[in-house]
């Protein structure tokens, strides 16, 4: 249907002639007073980027997207198929993860920068759970771009290694939101599952940031759902695990040795039955069920 809104025309260009579009009318539609025609650019942008368009020197108009923290909630609706869609990561998000992913943008500048502004989205969180809500909101925009293109699994993996640890709590989030949402989605799991598998049990092993180790174990633990064969190697790895410091990762890591049928590691996960945490001592209860 015929709009006169130029950012839904901006937007649907996008998606099936991305070279046609207009970067200096793409750039007033990201400036515009309208919120709506704001965030129909940023699709727009987001496309663009995915699409192989320079859209870099547009950097800053996602920046000024981040500092209207109340756009931060609107969705984007993504499809992998002819269906209503999925999956719907925050629109401007999906730019971020777009610019990001594709290059386009420094990771550590953008990603600290969007993790600070969905951190004061939620203002009524209290200062860690703002930590955490911001990470998995960034995260499931960074896989929502992996599982909707089937591609940039390799620039995943550098954010998950990044040196900087807020890159790497995003990246390593998204990880985990691959590894719990692709096969569901898209019916299989990425051809890339085995590397992700391997990154993900370094991250797990060596990373000195907990929240990274706990994304990590996470990521082994759904990979682990999915096909236990593909994570089965990984078992010590896991069972190292279960004396972690944090008890996340303690939780996850008996969950993915109860998954894969690790009998060997049975003795260590009936002594988590004592653990200081009843989150850990509930999964290390279903575990042994899975064991036993």
């Amino acid at each position: 249907m015929p709009t006169d809104d130029p950012s839904e025309r901006l937007a649907a260009i996008a998606r099936e002639q991305p070279d046609d579009v207009d970067l200096d009318a793409l750039g007033i539609c990201l400036d515009a007073d309208s919120a709506a025609v704001r965030l129909r650019a940023a699709e727009a942008l987001a496309h663009l980027a995915l699409s192989g368009r320079d859209v870099s020197r547009l950097e800053d108009r996602i920046e000024s997207l981040l500092a209207d923290t109340d756009l931060l909630d609107e969705r984007v609706r993504l499809s992998v198929d002819e269906s209503d869609g999925f999956f719907q990561p925050s629109s401007v998000g999906f730019a971020v993860s777009a610019m990001v992913l594709t290059g386009q943008a420094d990771p550590e500048s953008l990603l600290r920068l969007a993790a600070r502004a969905y951190e004061r989205h939620h203002a009524t969180f209290d200062a860690v759970q703002q930590g955490y809500a911001a990470v998995r909101d960034l995260g499931w925009a960074l896989a929502s771009v992996v599982i909707l293109t089937d591609a940039y699994e390799t620039a995943l993996i550098d954010l998950v290694t990044h040196a900087d640890p807020t890159v790497r709590r995003i990246g390593t989030a998204g990880l985990s939101d691959v590894a719990e949402e692709y096969a569901p989605i898209r019916g299989r799991l990425p051809a890339e599952t085995p590397r992700l598998v391997a990154t993900a049990a370094d991250r797990l092993a060596t990373d000195r940031d907990r929240r990274v180790r706990y994304y990590a174990a996470f990521t082994l633990y759904e990979f682990a759902l999915d096909d236990a064969g593909a994570v089965t190697g990984r078992s010590d790895t896991l069972r190292a695990a279960l004396d972690d410091e944090y008890d996340l990762v303690r939780k996850e890591a008996a969950g993915a040795l109860g998954t894969l049928g690790a009998v060997e590691a049975t003795a260590e996960i009936r002594e988590l039955r004592d653990d200081s945490s009843a989150r850990v001592r509930e999964a290390a209860a279903s575990a042994l069920d899975d064991l036993e």
